[in-house]
This record gives structure tokens, C-alpha cells and sequence, in this order.
């Protein structure tokens, strides 16, 4: 039996921009036991104090802290440091179990040499992911780059890939393709799935589909996808 699953591309920006330059995004995927949530944080390395740790090096430091809410009710807190050198940026991820509701995330980052130089961002979260559904979808993770996997404790592997996250979710004049990943759970399904994805202009009059692809796979309990759709004509 072949069923259809449909996915529409919808590229919005999910991140800030104040003194200190940073690119804050999430999505929600499923794991055998739990939902989660990715946390990809990508801070300009030219945005943050540095100071001289000894006559050769220089360090800059940001304080990360990662809160869930639900009301008033806090469901979940982290707090670290990211600790960067020779004035490279900062880039991390994060991975948080959460069960199936609605969220209030707030991040929050300071410069810890520059008490001042501080930003937050804050979005809403949903994780949904129902056991009664045949076919549940993951949420969209662009991607900057993509390979093989050789080290699967490297915080940026993911079932065999190495996925660096897009910052700020932009694709300047000259990228040529539109990476993601994706992942499609059928744990009760069998034979082949018919994926068709999309890059959809959003518009006041009429969406208007500028790119469809079609893939198909076999069914599986889960399904990780990394796709991309050439935009050099967009």
C-alpha cells in the first residue's frame, strides 16, 4: 500500500538580532521513547568581548540560559557557558526531552566579559506527537552543510549525518540549493511512501507552489531524510 505524505517548505526566520549578533532556532523530532527539542544557537564571534587570557590567545565567553514554561510553571532549565577563541563564532546544540503540549521558550544570552551586551529571543513550542497517528512528520531543520557521520557522540550527528545547522535561516543570491532534513515515523505502515515536498510563496492573493519534488521510500518506524531542492532559479 503506498501513502502520501505531503510537506510544505515554509522558510521563515525564527531568529534576533541586537549588540549581540545571534542566530537562535529549534525544531521538534520524535525519538523511540520520547519527543525532543533541538536548540541551534550560532553567535557572531565579531559581536562578543574578547579579552587576552594570556600574551598570545584571546578568549571570549557567553552565558547560555534555556528555559520552557508553561504559564507560570517552569518545565524545564539549563544554564552554560560557550567559551570561544581566536574570535571564531560560537555554534552549539541542544537537545531536550519534552512531553507532547505547548511551550513559552525563552533564551537568553549574556557576554560575560560585557554585562551589558546581552539579548533575548523568545517563541512558542509545540510538540505533537500522537501515538494514534499512522504517519507523523518532524519538524523542518535547514541545513548549512551535510555529510557522513564518522563520530556518532559529535553533538552535530544525527542517525549516520553530520548536520550543520543554516543560520538565521538565509540563503543569500548565490546558494544553489535548499538543504534540510527531516524525519517521517510509520511505525504501523507497510510498502512504499510517496513523499512530495514544496517551496511555496506565500502571497495576500494565491499561494503559489515554485518548487515540488517527489521522493519515495520504503516504510519504516522511522525515516531520516536529508533533501534538497535546487533554488539557483528562484
Amino acid at each position: 500500500m503506498k501513502q502520501i505524505v505531503l510537506l510544505s517548505l515554509l522558510l521563515f526566520n525564527l531568529c534576533f538580532s541586537y549588540a549581540i549578533d545571534a542566530s537562535i532556532s529549534f525544531a521538534t523530532f520524535k525519538s523511540a521513547d520520547q519527543p525532543y527539542v533541538e536548540i541551534y544557537t550560532h553567535v557572531l564571534g565579531n559581536s562578543i568581548t574578547y579579552t587576552t587570557e594570556d600574551s598570545i590567545q584571546y578568549q571570549a565567553s557567553v552565558e547560555m540560559t534555556i528555559v520552557f514554561k508553561q504559564g507560570e510553571q517552569i518545565i524545564l532549565a539549563d544554564k552554560f557557558n560557550l567559551v570561544s577563541q581566536e574570535k571564531a563564532d560560537f555554534v552549539d546544540l541542544k537537545r531536550y526531552a519534552l512531553n507532547n503540549g505547548t511551550y513559552d521558550l525563552e533564551v537568553i544570552i549574556s557576554d560575560n566579559y560585557r554585562p551589558d551586551n546581552e539579548a533575548t529571543y523568545k517563541n512558542g513550542v509545540a510538540v505533537d506527537y500522537r501515538k494514534e497517528e499512522k504517519i507523523q512528520q518532524s519538524d523542518i531543520q535547514l541545513i548549512a552543510s551535510a555529510g557522513a557521520a564518522k563520530d556518532a557522540s559529535h553533538p552535530f550527528a544525527k542517525n549516520h549525518f553530520l548536520l550543520e545547522p543554516l543560520p538565521y535561516h538565509f540563503h543569500g543570491k548565490n546558494s544553489n540549493q535548499l538543504l534540510f532534513y527531516y524525519e517521517v515515523y510509520a511505525p504501523n505502515l507497510e510498502g512504499q511512501l510517496q513523499l512530495r515536498y514544496f517551496i511555496q510563496q506565500k502571497s495576500n492573493a494565491q499561494d503559489r507552489k515554485l518548487k515540488i519534488e517527489h521522493k519515495e521510500r520504503k516504510a519504516k518506524s522511522l525515516m531520516p531524510l536529508l533533501l534538497a531542492i535546487n533554488i539557483k532559479d528562484l
